[in-house]
Formats: structure tokens, sequence, C-alpha cells
């Protein structure tokens, strides 16, 4: 539905429900979906820390609300942490090598991904026909290797400008911030590329469509389904795509 002004001379994505489909909700948040507790009590006893699944649930929650609060009140309006940092000081431990090992098990127990249909087709053309691409998305550093375990390569190595990937926890700010998108449309506008000729892809009307839209990029919104679609917001004005697809194949057109 809809259409596009021009063909789009790059291509930004966000990643999580794009790119990656989530399958259970993440620990903590109110999508009626019960936390995996059994295979988190076996990672934990893999890992010899000494607490339930529960205890070190809440204190997960406890601790990325309490720095969300410190950088709150340093201006910052949607901050992001540092998953690792956060979970050297859970777990109480120094090796951040442990930590960061126990962060991505922890994600693929509670909140395991795979590729959505034809994103590895649809990479590929993009890099096929040389246009510069990249990525906007709330991540942690464990998402750049999620992605190269379901497409082969680090983006950046691959089918993604390193100048034009941008994470939150890189950042320490995460959508529906205007900042990412704005430190976007300046990557792009170094290389002569404008926002106004580049499509941002995302499936979320607040954290993706309005913040891409308001700083000038043309949006699409991928609606594929209620695992991948996030509606909230979706009649908001500000919120509205340029286009909206069923699959990310229906970018083909677009891509030339």
């Amino acid at each position: 539905m809809g259409s596009l002004p021009v063909r789009p001379a790059a291509f930004l994505f966000d990643v999580y429900g794009t790119l990656l489909m989530p399958l259970p909700a993440d620990i903590g948040a109110d999508r009626g979906v019960a936390p995996p507790w059994r295979a988190l009590a076996i990672l934990l006893d893999q890992y010899s820390v000494r607490r339930t699944a529960e205890e070190l649930c809440r204190a997960l929650r406890e601790e990325i609300a309490a720095i969300h609060a410190q950088m709150k009140d340093r201006g910052i309006d949607y901050p992001e942490v540092v998953i690792d940092r956060v979970w050297q000081s859970v777990l109480g431990t120094g090796n951040r090598d442990f930590a960061r090992q126990f962060a991505l098990d922890f994600e693929m127990t509670v909140n395991p991904v795979y590729p959505l249909p034809d994103a590895a087709a649809v990479l590929s053309a993009i890099r096929k026909r040389k246009i510069p691409a990249g990525i906007i998305s709330n991540a942690q550093f464990y998402t750049g290797h999620l992605l190269k375990r379901f497409f082969g390569e680090l983006p950046q190595d691959s089918w993604a400008d390193p100048e034009l990937i941008f994470y939150s926890f890189e950042h320490g700010r995460a959508k529906p911030s205007a900042y990412l998108f704005e430190q976007a449309a300046a990557a792009l506008n170094r290389k002569g590329i404008s926002a106004g000729d580049t499509l941002y892809v995302g499936n979320d009307p607040v954290k993706d469509i309005g913040p891409a839209a308001g700083a000038g990029f043309l949006t699409a919104l991928l609606a594929g389904d209620a695992g991948s679609l996030r509606l909230s917001g979706a009649n908001n004005r500000e919120c509205r795509p340029d286009l909206i697809i069923t699959a990310l194949r229906q970018l083909e057109p677009w891509i030339g």
C-alpha cells in the first residue's frame, strides 16, 4: 500500500521485527508470555550462578531501571544501557567476557530470534547493486553477531556501510529518540545522499516510522504479521508510513 515519490538512493533497516523475528517476549515485557523459567534455571546452573531465575530477572530489571533513571536525570529522553556492563553488575563479576557470553546465552534463552523470510535475498540484492545501506536499531553488542549467524557475515562486512550502522547501545540512546535518525541523516549527507532519498524500513509506527519521518526519511512499515508488526500508534498521523509492505521482497521493485 502506498508509494514512494522516488527510487531510494539508500536503505536503512531496523533489526528486530524487520530483519530478525523475535519469538517469546522479553523478560519483564507485558505481552502475556511467561518467561522460560526452567530453561533459565538450567542456564544459571551451567554458569554456576547461585540465584533463582526469578531473583536474577528481578535484579536485572532493577539495575536497568536505575541506570535509565540516572540517564534521564542527565536529560537523555530515551536512554539505552550497555547490557554486558549491566550483567557485570548483576552477576558481580569483573570479567567482561564472562558477562558477554552469559548475556548472549540469556538473550537466546529468553528472546530467541530467526531471520524473516526474504531478508537474505533483499540484502543480497542491495549488495549486488552497490546501494548504500545501513541499520538504525535498538540493539546490543550481540545484535551484529546474531545477524552474522543467520546471514553468514557481519553487516559491515557484507551489505552495510559501517558508517551507516547505528546501534542504540553505542550511543546511549534508544528509539524512538530522534537522535539515531539525526545521526544517520548527517552521515548520509556527508556521502552526498539526502534523507529524503533514503528509505527506512521498520515494523513499529512509533519507534520506527515516526522518528524516521521526523528526520526527513522516506518510510516503509513492514506489516508482516502479529509477531513482527507493532501496531501502537498506527493511527497517529505522524506515524503513517509512505509505504506499507507485508513481506521484505516487496521492496525489490524499489531496489531496481
